[in-house]
């Protein structure tokens, strides 16, 4: 099973975009392996669905790219103990799935570069104008990873 995690905040415009493309990966897979989670933040709690996948895509916004550009990486899990908070990172939360459920399913982020993150409930006109093509860019990802020799791939 493929367990797709979109994640950011919902009422900060940009921040979004992780739900975003999230929902339109649930309207062409919803039938298939492949199961979809959002949240406003990534929680200790999601290490035990993260344990019953065979392979995570996390999907968030990142400042730090230039707007609509899509970064897909490997994830691997933290290496030390991170401190217990209500919130995590996706290495923290491998990291947890292993330790507390024996199993540590392969990973990869797509971030998505936004350009707002101000109180709203629609993205900038600009990252918005590049949805079609951001989600063509994680459905790519999802086909590679479901059609791939042991349900993993890096794309």
């Amino acid at each position: 099973m493929i367990l797709v995690i979109g994640y950011g905040s919902a009422l900060r415009t940009d921040d979004a975009i992780g739900h975003v493309v999230a929902h339109a990966l649930d309207e062409r897979y919803s039938a298939s392996d492949v199961q979809i989670i959002t949240a406003a933040q990534l929680m200790p709690e999601h290490a035990a669905p993260i344990s019953r996948a065979d392979h995570v895509i996390f999907i968030d916004a990142n400042a730090e790219l230039p707007v609509g550009q899509v970064r897909i990486a490997p994830v691997a899990a933290a290496d030390s103990r991170a401190a217990l908070t209500h919130h995590a990172a996706p290495e923290s939360l491998l990291r947890s799935a292993s330790l507390l459920y024996g199993r540590r399913p392969s990973a990869q982020i797509i971030s998505i570069g936004a350009e707002s993150f101000a109180f709203g409930l629609s993205l900038s006109p600009t990252l918005r104008a590049q949805v079609p093509e951001i989600v063509a860019r994680a459905d790519a990802v999802v086909d590679a990873v479901l059609h791939a020799p042991g349900g993993t791939a890096a794309v």
